[in-house]
């Protein structure tokens, strides 16, 4: 349950960081690489903020299941926070720069990346 909670807040955080960005541009993605499917109509933009959320969300996911050991063994003396400021930026980053997203807002990305960030400190902490 608490794995099905944290990829639906990941995946939500992610729509609405790309989807509030007012002169986002996917265009690229749903034109070239999203075409060869014929169920994403490449003039609908919500298709590309999906795919692109879907892809940010389980990556977050798998880098943090990877690095899971070191957040107990190296990180229990510092400051997790950092940790997941990291894993949440480069996520995110390495997928906008793979899907070639242009035109996000950097404030968007920085409210997306604080925020998710103390979602996983606090639900590290609490649960």
């Amino acid at each position: 349950m608490k794995i099905i909670f944290r990829i639906f807040v990941i995946f939500i955080s992610c729509y609405f960081c790309i989807r509030l960005s007012p002169k986002v541009n996917i265009e690229q993605l749903l034109f070239d690489d999203l075409n060869f499917f014929s169920i994403i109509d490449p003039y609908n933009i919500t298709h590309g903020l999906v795919v692109v959320s879907i892809l940010v969300t389980f990556l977050t996911i798998i880098i943090n299941n990877i690095f899971k050991p070191f957040i107990e063994i190296y990180l229990m003396y510092y400051f997790k926070f950092s940790f997941f400021l990291i894993i949440n930026f480069f996520s995110l980053s390495a997928i906008f720069i793979l899907l070639r997203v242009y035109g996000y807002s950097r404030l968007n990305v920085l409210l997306y990346v604080l925020g998710l960030s103390t979602y996983f400190y606090l639900e590290d902490k609490l649960l």
